[in-house]
């Protein structure tokens, strides 16, 4: 298992609807490569200079909006979720 520091983000995914349109943007934004679509998911695995940078996902509930994903590095999940929802946010 991979240890982080707490508070480090870890992973980040993008959730499209169009997953093929955000590939292409990406590529275009940032020069990015993407993997081939998973079969059962549609989930690709964007790259840079052969390292994975991030995910791609589609969005399959219309009624949310396209969205950035980052997680974080926790050590107490359940303490972490406390302080996000003591700031007001949502677990």
């Amino acid at each position: 298992m991979i240890h982080s520091t707490p508070g480090t983000p870890t992973w980040v995914e993008l959730c499209s609807p169009d997953v093929e349109v955000s590939v292409s943007f990406y590529r275009e934004l940032f020069g990015w490569e993407a993997s081939e679509a998973s079969f059962l998911s549609g989930s690709q695995m964007f790259s840079s200079g052969g390292k994975i940078v991030s995910g791609v996902r589609p969005l399959h509930d219309l009624q949310i909006s396209p969205q950035w994903i980052t997680y974080v590095s926790t050590d107490d999940a359940a303490q972490t979720m406390n302080h996000v929802q003591e700031a007001g946010g949502r677990c």
